[in-house]
């Protein structure tokens, strides 16, 4: 009966301890679910707001990245289809202005040339022609006799002229008046002396002649006292001895009025 006794006091204890320790192991686990539950939930509101954060750093990071890109390809494109647009109407009105203001002087410059020479040549023909005749009747008039020289007449006159010794002046003594002073000193030696005009494309140049009686024809540049030989379709001054004018000096006519 002793032994008994023992026994059931040893199961006793075993069954005590296994309470106490079932007890302590439901309230740990109680606790820790309690403790988990009130952790997590924690946690997660910590960890909730700092991901946030960071994740709201992160995005906005790569949003400004990307959106700055896109943006700023939006804004070159719009900016520069603007900027064209403005650019191109200042362009075309400086050019237009530009444009419009050379080839204004361009026109003036050229029409004035082509009017110069075109009324060169008519106003140069109607007043040889008219102040020849008063010339002839002036000369008859005075009861004057002239004739053709020889060639040798013809240089010893051109020692005597002066004419050449005048000063070639744009506005008021020309090739014209050159001319005109050789052929009236001419003729007031007796001699017939022809007033020629060699015409170019675009200008005209006006010297003299003598139908010597021994040579025949020939020319003289009463500017210079030379003998010249112009000739249809050459240029009219000597390259050997003068520069190329600024002018197309080649001759398309020749004209003699005596």
């Amino acid at each position: 009966m002793r032994g008994n006794r023992s026994l059931k006091k040893a199961t006793l204890a075993i069954l005590t301890i296994l309470v106490v320790t079932g007890a302590l192991y439901g309230s740990y686990t109680y606790a820790f679910n309690r403790g988990y539950k009130s952790g997590y939930s924690k946690g997660y509101e910590v960890g909730h707001d700092d991901g946030y954060k960071v994740g709201r750093e992160a995005g906005y990071n790569a949003g400004f990245v990307i959106g700055n890109s896109t943006g700023y390809k939006t804004g070159y494109k719009i900016g520069y289809d603007a900027g064209y647009n403005t650019g191109y109407e200042a362009g075309n009105k400086s050019g237009y202005r530009t444009g419009y203001d050379t080839g204004y002087n361009s026109g003036y410059t050229d029409g004035f040339r082509t009017g110069n020479a075109t009324g060169f040549k008519l106003g140069n023909e109607t007043g040889y022609i008219t102040g020849y005749r008063q010339g002839v009747i002036d000369g008859a008039g005075r009861g004057y006799t002239i004739r053709d020289p020889t060639y040798l007449e013809v240089l010893q006159f051109l020692k005597i002229d002066q004419t050449d010794k005048n000063e070639y002046n744009e506005e008021n003594y020309t090739c014209i008046n050159f001319a005109a002073d050789f052929k009236n000193n001419a003729f007031k030696a007796g001699y017939r002396c022809g007033y020629v005009e060699i015409e170019f494309p675009e200008y005209a140049h006006a010297i003299v002649c003598f139908n010597t009686t021994d040579h025949g024809l020939i020319f003289i540049e009463p500017q210079t006292d030379e003998i010249v030989n112009p000739i249809i379709g050459s240029p009219y001054w000597n390259r050997a001895i003068y520069e190329p004018p600024d002018y197309n000096d080649t001759i398309v006519r020749i004209i003699i009025m005596w």
